[in-house]
C-alpha cells in the first residue's frame, strides 16, 4: 500500500488523539506528508514528532473546525507547505450524553457545530482545491447514526447529517475524480472506553456479536483502504465497523 501514499499529502482533523492520530501515523509509515489539524498545540507538536519518527513529513495547523475561516486556513496552509492535497480524514468530533428533555440549546448547538458544520466547512474548502487531479475524503460518522443510543440525540443527529452530506458530496465530486465516504465505528477500544465502568463494559461486549470492542488500528486500516486506490470505485458509502452490533440482538 505504501506506493499509494508515498510523497502524497494527507490532511487529518482531530488528529492529536485516538483514531485521528492512528490514521496520521499509519499514513506516515507509508511515506505520506501529514497535516495534523487540531486545537491543542502541545499535542499537535507531539503528533508531528511521531509522524516524522516513523518516516513521514508532518505539519501542525491549529484549527477549530467550527470556524469556517480556520477550516479554510488549514487547507490554505496545507497547500502553502506541501503544494497539493490528495487525502482527507475529517475526524474531529465530540458528543454530550444528555437526554433530549434535559439537553440545553448550547449542548445541541455544540454537537451540531463540531460534528456536522465542521465537516461541511472542511469539505467546502477541501473539495475546492482537489479539482485539478481529484482525491479521496473520508468523513467520520458513528453507529449512533444508525442504532439509537439514548442520551446522544444531538450527536446522532449530527452524524446522520454527516452521512447525508457525504452522499451529496460524493455525487458532486464524482466528475472531478473526488471520492467521499464515511466510516461509522461502534464500540472501539479508545481512551474514552477505558473510563467506562467494568460492569457496563461487559454489557456492551455482550451486545456485540463478535464479543469484543474494535481496535483503533482496525478503524485506521479501513480509513486507509477508503483513501487508497484499492477502493477506487467506492464513493458515497457509509461503512459500519462495529462487530455486527447494529445488525440485531446477540444471544
Amino acid at each position: 500500500m505504501s506506493e499509494h501514499f508515498k510523497g502524497k499529502t494527507a490532511l487529518i482533523t482531530g488528529a492529536t488523539t485516538g483514531m485521528g492520530r492512528a490514521v496520521a501515523l499509519a499514513l506516515a509509515k507509508h511515506g505520506a506528508k501529514v497535516v495534523i489539524a487540531a486545537r491543542r498545540e502541545k499535542q499537535g507538536a507531539e503528533a508531528v514528532a511521531e509522524v516524522e519518527a516513523v518516516g513521514g513529513q508532518g505539519l501542525f495547523v491549529r484549527t477549530d473546525v467550527t470556524i469556517e475561516a480556520e477550516a479554510k486556513a488549514m487547507v490554505d496552509q496545507t497547500l502553502e507547505h506541501f503544494g497539493q492535497l490528495h487525502f482527507v480524514f475529517n475526524n474531529a468530533g465530540s458528543g454530550v450524553n444528555t437526554p433530549i428533555t434535559e439537553m440545553t440549546t448550547a449542548e445541541w448547538d455544540q454537537d451540531i457545530a463540531v460534528n456536522l458544520t465542521g465537516t461541511f466547512y472542511g469539505l467546502k474548502a477541501q473539495m475546492a482545491v482537489m479539482k485539478a487531479e481529484g482525491g479521496s475524503i473520508v468523513n467520520m460518522s458513528s453507529q449512533t447514526a444508525t442504532f439509537a443510543s439514548p442520551g446522544y440525540g444531538a450527536y446522532a443527529a449530527a452524524k446522520a447529517g454527516v452521512e447525508a452530506l457525504t452522499r451529496v458530496a460524493a455525487i458532486e465530486g464524482a466528475e472531478k475524480n473526488i471520492r467521499v465516504n464515511t466510516v461509522a465505528p461502534g464500540v472501539i477500544n479508545t481512551d474514552i472506553l477505558r473510563t467506562v465502568p467494568p460492569e457496563l463494559l461487559e454489557v456492551l461486549k455482550s451486545r456485540i456479536p463478535m464479543k469484543r470492542p474494535g481496535e483503533i488500528s482496525e478503524v485506521a486500516e479501513l480509513v486507509l483502504f477508503l483513501l487508497s486506490p484499492a477502493s477506487s470505485f467506492i464513493t458515497g458509502q457509509n461503512i459500519l465497523i462495529e462487530g455486527g452490533f447494529t445488525k440485531g440482538l446477540s444471544f
